[in-house]
Order: C-alpha cells, then structure tokens, then sequence
C-alpha cells in the first residue's frame, strides 16, 4: 500500500466491494463470497454494499488509520 493509498484509506469509513477487492488484491466475486460467510462485515446503503473501515481491518489484520497523535489530537 503506497503513502497515498494510506492517506486515502485512513480517511475513509466505509468501502464498496470494488475498493475493498482492490484493497486486499482480492477479485468482488471473492469479496462477495466473505461477505456471504461473514469474514467481512457490510452495510446495506440504498442499493450498494458497503464495508466499514474496521471490518477491513479485523480481516486483513492491519490497521490503515492514522494513530491520532499523528493527526495532532492527542
């Protein structure tokens, strides 16, 4: 994951499939089908599903948000 990438995805709170499958280099067939078992979370917005930020993160074991004294809040 690239500084940009870090950047974008630390300020995110939510994902569609396409971004999280281009997240995890994973395809959204395969998103769909973690999505369907329950390896990852999702929220039902309209008609798009969407992946909340820490979800993505339980799953992949990583944390992509910025620690909060970085951001100058604590």
């Amino acid at each position: 994951m690239n500084e940009n990438t870090k950047v974008w995805a630390a300020t995110r709170l939510l994902f569609s499939r396409r971004e999280v499958a281009s997240l995890l280099n994973l395809s959204v067939r395969s998103i769909d089908h973690l999505i369907l078992t329950g390896r990852l979370q999702s929220r039902k917005l309209g008609h798009r599903r969407m992946v909340p930020r820490d979800s993505l993160e339980n799953f992949a074991g990583v944390t992509i948000r910025e620690p909060m004294r970085m951001r100058g809040l604590l």
